[in-house]
């Protein structure tokens, strides 16, 4: 596997890679780069994430852990808390599916020792969300330059807030993505076509509506089912 990564990294990707290994004592093997659009951005495993975030001194703890399987979409949930040096709290949930394909794969070449593991996906995407819920943005890792966000200090109150933060977000991403893959559908001069949305929140989680969804481990479950769905087809698009 670790050959594999090597031999088909470009001269740009090795030079992120080698600015990490400079900067961070880190296994770099393990680092993928899946985004098609953005070719030098690099994939983290969660223990990488940790050992970065750890090597910025900005975090006093980070713990990831298993959160559940939802059997019926076949996906584990992970949850990843941070806490930082102003003991502020940040939790965010991250999923993924167990034959869930990414960008980077192709299915032509299906290499078993370079597949994702799931446990490992759905936990690198819970801890990307909680540090770059923390101010820490890790897809800036290669140029070590974090976010610097000033906060208020940690308490029931502010955790509270997060809390209803980190929902609006995850309902802002599913309304987004139901649009993308065409479950809502825009109508001139009228309310979105919801119906497809719908049937697919109830057929999957029981709840008519995304609000319903309390648990951020239920949400993070949601958004990625919605992103193993098909693309909707441009109108007039369609093959004649």
């Amino acid at each position: 596997m670790s050959q594999q990564l090597r031999t088909t990294r470009t001269a740009e990707q090795q030079a992120v890679i080698n600015a990490l290994t400079q900067r961070f004592e880190i296994d770099t093997e393990g680092i993928r780069f899946l985004n098609p659009d953005k070719k030098a951005e690099p994939w983290f495993p969660a223990e990488v994430l940790q050992s970065i975030a750890r090597q910025s001194e900005r975090f006093r703890g980070i713990s990831v852990e298993f959160a559940t399987y939802i059997e019926p979409l076949k996906q584990v949930v992970y949850v990843t808390t941070v806490t930082d040096n102003d003991n502020r709290i940040f939790t965010r949930s991250g999923a993924a599916g167990l034959y869930e394909r990414l960008p980077g794969d192709q299915p032509q070449k299906v290499d078993q020792e370079a597949q994702f593991d799931p446990h490992s996906l759905a936990a690198s995407r819970a801890t990307i969300a909680a540090l770059t819920a923390a101010g820490f943005n890790p897809m800036k890792a290669a140029s070590a330059v974090p976010l610097d966000v000033r906060l208020p200090s940690s308490g029931p109150a502010q955790r509270q807030e997060d809390g209803r933060q980190s929902k609006l977000d995850d309902i802002r991403t599913i309304h987004t993505l139901a649009k993308q893959k065409g479950l809502i559908k825009s109508r001139a001069g009228a309310p979105d076509d919801r119906t497809e949305y719908v049937l697919f929140l109830e057929e999957n989680f029981g709840v008519s509506t995304s609000v319903k969804l309390e648990e951020a481990a239920q949400r993070a479950a949601c958004i990625n089912a919605l992103r193993e769905l098909p693309d909707a087809i441009p109108e007039g698009s369609e093959a004649s």
